[in-house]
């Protein structure tokens, strides 16, 4: 499915792409994974310049990484960039 975001996506149309991130999100159970797509969805908001929309599905990811035992990425530089 990534190759078909990511066309969505380069082709400008970040809301397919965003649809296809969150179907995506419904069959993961890993939350890391989860957390990634997330993360890639506030990318997207972002680069749309929908940033209380980014900020939004960068705080999801950061819920889902710090809910995780050993949490290996934390989006709050992207959250903190929005909010400057």
């Amino acid at each position: 499915m990534d190759v078909a975001v990511h066309i969505n996506n380069v082709k400008g149309n970040q809301m397919a792409a965003i649809s296809l991130h969150q179907k995506s999100i419904e069959l993961l159970k890993d939350d890391a994974e989860k957390a990634v797509v997330w993360r890639r969805v506030g990318d997207i908001y972002h680069l749309a310049g929908d940033y209380s929309h980014a900020m939004a599905a960068y705080r999801r990811a950061d819920e889902l990484y710090l809910s995780m035992e050993n949490p290996a990425r934390s989006t709050l530089p992207e959250i903190n960039l929005l909010k400057g």
